[in-house]
């Protein structure tokens, strides 16, 4: 296995998506989005004086927070929504990876241009290497500066004993362990759909549904239903990275010189 050229698909592949405008403006727009709601609420709960009768009861939520004792009620409401919101943060390194490895197959696919790359000196696995790398990479990388930006303004705009509930290792799990598996799966699926389908939009459609299990978490926390601890957090993780396992068989499989000359329409 070649490094160089792993890097040299990688360092492609990042071209031609600089080249999309609609993808690059996509990418930097929803994750600013993502950011700036859970941002623009704290700055609210901080300068806004919101009697703790207004929110009614939050006992629910007192229950999901392990340090809620010396919480007021203002102070639990707003741990439980901008804990929740956090959730929202896992759609990046599910849809933005997906996006990018769909658009990056099915474009070469109308353009003939994938047949030509299999004959190169390039290895398959390399090939597939170098496309899963330029796709996760950029996602875990936004999806990390957004979680930075995150914690800056929690800090800057909550109480300290608000800030302490809020920060605990299950959101350090969702981050870093959870996102990244997530990533990968994205981009393995996205290669297996883009082998099945004929044009970015079909692709695109099949993506979104794969998305919307990501929103269960924030839903059910929000609505004060249930909150996942750290043990839960990393438990989830390990039956995915199970599950990326056996869908990295089928991507593998899928992304197979054969495969992609006698199958890939």
């Amino acid at each position: 296995m070649n490094l160089l050229r792993i890097r040299a698909v990688i360092e492609k592949e990042w071209v031609e998506f600089g080249k999309s405008r609609l993808m690059v403006i996509s990418s930097i727009v929803l994750p600013l989005i993502f950011s700036l709601i859970p941002i623009a609420m704290a700055i609210v709960f901080r300068y806004v004086e919101i009697p703790d009768a207004e929110f009614g009861d939050v006992s629910k939520y007192y229950a999901m927070i392990p340090q809620s004792g010396s919480l007021t009620n203002k102070e639990v409401f707003e741990v439980t929504l901008l804990g929740a919101f956090l959730y929202f943060y896992l759609i990046v390194p599910t849809w933005l990876p997906m996006s990018m490895a769909t658009n990056s197959i099915v474009a070469e696919k109308e353009r003939k241009s994938l047949e030509p790359m299999l004959v190169s000196p390039i290895a398959i696995n390399e090939l597939f290497l170098g496309k899963l790398a330029s796709a996760f990479i950029p996602s875990v990388l936004i999806t990390w500066a957004m979680f930075v930006l995150y914690l800056i303004f929690m800090y800057l705009f909550l109480s300290a004993a608000a800030f302490s509930a809020l920060i605990n290792p299950r959101i350090f799990v969702a981050m870093f362990i959870l996102a990244p598996i997530l990533s990968i799966i994205s981009v393995m699926l996205g290669i297996i759909i883009s082998s099945k389908v004929k044009d970015i939009k079909s692709a695109q459609q099949v993506g979104g549904v794969i998305i919307l299990p990501v929103l269960v978490p924030f839903y059910l926390q929000m609505f004060g239903v249930m909150s996942f601890n750290w043990a839960v957090m990393l438990i989830g993780s390990a039956v995915l990275a199970a599950v990326a396992y056996l869908i990295f068989r089928i991507a593998v499989r899928t992304f197979d010189k054969e495969a992609i000359l006698t199958k890939w329409k």
